[in-house]
């Protein structure tokens, strides 16, 4: 069972890291017509906020990962 959680974790993680990635360059992308477009200011302060989404968002994930693996092995 603990090699099963391990697999699905680290499948899990890559494809969320390949998700971020991408979010990542989308929201890189924008902010790069935007400055070009001179909302400079603006743009970067709503990719900072949607970043840290982001992040709150994996942290939160693997919390559960965390909390479904202590969970699993105690039952």
């Amino acid at each position: 069972m603990e090699e099963l959680n391990e697999d699905i974790a680290s499948l899990r993680h890559d494809q969320l890291n390949q998700l971020a990635m991408n979010t990542a360059q989308e929201l890189y992308e924008a902010t790069l017509q935007k400055s070009a477009a001179g909302g400079g200011r603006q743009s970067h302060a709503s990719v900072q906020e949607k970043i840290n989404a982001l992040l709150i968002n994996l942290r939160l994930y693997e919390k559960g990962l965390k909390s479904s693996a202590t969970i699993d092995h105690t039952t």
